[in-house]
């Protein structure tokens, strides 16, 4: 079964720095008649939300050079495509799309599936859009197609249960798989072909 291919979010010259990425949970917190705190978490994992700024976006429609830069029209369509639909998409963050050798799980002789995952000293969350250059069992490659294929949300299946024990390990990059925050997407023009936009917020799937 072939993997689902989502569309990846444009880049442009343009983009303003700095580039705005906050991270959080859900909780209820409730306080009792002796003034006990209860605090009730709603979400296992952390949901991130990115918010970019574009400085410039240029547009051949008001320059009327017939081609050359088509930004603002390029976003102003992935924006429409997937908002209005409500689909995902694949965002690349340049500071945080890497694993080197990242833990994923340990054999116990039975398991086939395992979900690829990344860690944060203690913090451990789940990685759906893996690029998988090498994936090893007890510090063995293994070969993709041959030994394990990958699935959608980033599950691998081997073809032999690991072993007991057996360290699991994958090195490659990934990207986020998100949706748009906002319904409306605000821009200026300052300049014949020339346009910004303040404000692009989305955020990442946790379990789609």
């Amino acid at each position: 079964m072939a993997l689902t291919v989502f569309p990846a979010f444009p880049s442009y010259p343009g983009i303003q720095w700095p580039v705005n990425r906050s991270f959080g949970g859900s909780t209820v917190k409730q306080v009792g008649l002796m003034g006990k705190r209860v605090f009730l978490p709603q979400m296992v994992d952390v949901r991130y939300t990115w918010e970019l700024s574009f400085e410039f976006l240029r547009s051949a429609q008001w320059t009327g050079d017939g081609g050359g830069f088509s930004e603002l029209e390029g976003l102003t369509a992935f924006y429409l495509a997937q908002a209005m639909a409500g689909t995902c998409f694949a965002y690349t963050d340049d500071e945080d799309n890497t694993a080197s050798l990242a833990p994923f799980g340990q054999g116990d002789g039975t398991t086939t599936a395992f979900q690829i995952v990344r860690a944060r000293d203690d913090y451990v969350e789940k990685i759906l859009i893996p690029t998988i250059t090498q994936l090893r069992v007890a510090g063995v490659a293994k070969t993709a197609g041959v030994d394990f294929v990958q699935s959608d949300k980033g599950i691998v299946t081997f073809t032999v249960a690991p072993t007991l024990g057996q360290a699991l390990d994958w090195s490659g990059t990934f990207a986020w798989l998100c949706r748009f925050d906002d319904d409306v997407l605000q821009g200026s023009r300052n300049a014949v072909g020339l346009s910004d936009i303040k404000s692009v917020k989305f955020s990442n799937e946790i379990n789609p």
